[in-house]
């Protein structure tokens, strides 16, 4: 049986993935494009390089700039205006929650990154993989070179995700300034 915190975890992933947008947002996420795109571009870094000294190089600097960023989102604007801007439409649409997933996907995929880096470093040092090229089996070296793609996407894709939360984030700023202006404007007319 799935123990309780096993069963919340989940519980709190599905949420997250729902507002996040689900598989849809993520197949046709620009972001994504672009990092499959630049995946390509970057083969010789992957491919015949230790790709995760980039990603244990780069992205703990990110992330704790993200959580610091998250930190400051969470008191962004006044109580009135989160308070509007977390109430959920017909849909289930919000977009403190739009921007709340966004730096979510953000933090899971840079730690997906780490991870991932340190389980290829792992992998890398067992002694059967350091044997030359011609000496090892295909399947091996084809599922290595596999991992390494895939692997050095997902460190491009989580470098990308920054445009994504900088963009959810003016989008609520402008929100923001919108709601702030009719705030001012009204307050003006009632006290003519």
């Amino acid at each position: 049986l799935m123990s309780n915190q096993w069963k919340g975890l989940l519980e709190i992933i599905h949420r997250y993935w729902h507002h996040y947008g689900g598989r849809t947002v993520l197949y046709t996420s620009p972001y994504v494009h672009i990092s499959l795109f630049f995946t390509v571009c970057t083969i010789p870094f992957w491919l015949y390089k230790e790709w995760w000294s980039h990603s244990l190089a780069i992205i703990p600097s990110i992330l704790g700039f993200t959580l610091g960023g998250f930190a400051v989102f969470l008191g962004y604007g006044s109580d009135k205006f989160r308070s509007i801007m977390a109430v959920e439409d017909e849909n289930g649409y919000s977009p403190y929650m739009e921007v709340v997933s966004t730096f979510l996907h953000f933090v899971i995929v840079q730690m997906l990154t780490l991870l991932l880096s340190l389980l290829a470093i792992s992998i890398d040092s067992i002694t059967f993989l350091a044997i030359s090229q011609a000496d090892r089996p295909i399947l091996i070296t084809i599922i290595w070179l596999l991992l390494g793609g895939i692997g050095y996407g997902i460190f491009l894709y989580s470098l990308l995700l920054a445009f994504a939360v900088s963009f959810a984030l003016y989008r609520l700023a402008y929100i923001y300034t919108k709601f702030e202006t009719k705030t001012v404007k009204q307050n003006n007319t009632k006290n003519t």
